[in-house]
C-alpha cells in the first residue's frame, strides 16, 4: 500500500458485539486520494483474506500484544475508561474482576487462535465498502436548512 501511495495512516479496529450478539464489526479505515480508493479497497481485502488464511506470525502478536497493554494501562488512567466500565457493570452485568483480568487475556492470545478466530468470522460476502469524497468543484451546495415559522 505504501509503494503504491494509496494510504499513510491506516487504522483497524475490532468491535466485539454488545446491543446485539453476533452483530460485531471490524473495521479499517483510511484517508486516500478519492481515485486511489478502489485500489485501496481491493488491497485492504486482499490483507484480510491472506489473514484469515495465513493469521498473525508470533513477531506481529507480540507487537499487538504490547501495545494493548500499555493501552489498557493509559486509559486505566483515565475517567472516562471508567465511566464505560460503570455503564458496563450497571447494565451488562460485567464484573471489575473481569475488566481487571483483560491485559492477562490478551497476553494468553497464541497466533493459533487469532488466525482461527477472524477466520470464523470474517465472511466476504458480508462486507461493506464506504467512500466519503469530496464535493466535485463547480458543483452547487445542497441548500441550506429551512426555518419553519
Amino acid at each position: 500500500r505504501e509503494a503504491e501511495g494509496l494510504v499513510y495512516g491506516i487504522q483497524s479496529n475490532s468491535q466485539p458485539a454488545e446491543a446485539y450478539k453476533g452483530w460485531g464489526v471490524f473495521i479499517s479505515a483510511a484517508p486516500t486520494e478519492p481515485t486511489k480508493a478502489d485500489t485501496l479497497k481491493n488491497r485492504i481485502f486482499e490483507l484480510y483474506d491472506d489473514f484469515a488464511t495465513n493469521g498473525v506470525t508470533d513477531e506481529e502478536l507480540d507487537v499487538a500484544k504490547k501495545q494493548a497493554a500499555n493501552d489498557f494501562d493509559a486509559n486505566m488512567k483515565e475517567p472516562g475508561f471508567w465511566s464505560l466500565i460503570l455503564t458496563s457493570q450497571v447494565y451488562r452485568g460485567r464484573k471489575l474482576d473481569e475488566v481487571l483480568g483483560e491485559p492477562a487475556g490478551y497476553q494468553a492470545l497464541t497466533p493459533a487462535f487469532v488466525k482461527e478466530t477472524f477466520a470464523k468470522y470474517y465472511k466476504p460476502e458480508s462486507r461493506i465498502w464506504v467512500v466519503l469524497k469530496p464535493k466535485p468543484q463547480g458543483e452547487p451546495s445542497a441548500p441550506g436548512p429551512v426555518r419553519v415559522k
